[in-house]
């Protein structure tokens, strides 16, 4: 990702949640999260970003260099940019109301979206990789994902 879209990342995350904050592992979660669900939704400039499976979900390793670089020009959205950012606000707000459901949602997306894995092998993931996540609660986030996103 370039410096510009560096930028872009944190503001569409301040423009959801306010002030970004990378001090604490939560917070750096949180961001990840938010950036790949604007992804999701086909939000310029992150549809080109690349995710990988990682230990809580969809990791992008682009956008973890940002904890480690301090930048001397910041780059803002365009109003275009912003508005389709704002336009999800709602969503985006759901899908990572806190740490758990963060996790949950945005693992489940990736397997689906990413992997392109079938509910039943979604399901079966899961227990074997987050064994903390009751079935149930993964088979409801399966069930809003798919409508949230339109993937059938």
């Amino acid at each position: 990702m370039t410096e510009n879209g560096t930028w872009r990342a944190i503001d569409a995350y301040e423009l959801i949640f306010g002030k970004l904050d990378l001090g604490s592992f939560q917070r750096r979660l949180l961001f990840q999260k938010t950036i790949y669900f604007l992804k999701l939704l086909g939000v310029q400039p992150f549809k080109d970003l690349n995710y990988t499976w990682y230990k809580r979900g969809p990791y992008c390793f682009e956008l973890g260099g940002i904890y480690r670089k301090i930048y001397p020009d910041k780059i803002y959205l365009t109003s275009e940019e912003k508005e389709s950012v704002l336009k999800h606000k709602k969503i985006i707000s759901a899908l990572i109301s806190d740490e758990k459901s963060s996790e949950l949602n945005s693992s489940v997306a990736y397997l689906v979206y990413d992997e392109k894995l079938s509910d039943v092998e979604v399901i079966k993931r899961i227990a074997l990789t987050k064994p903390w996540f009751e079935q149930k609660d993964v088979e409801l986030a399966l069930l809003n994902i798919k409508e949230i996103f339109k993937i059938a």
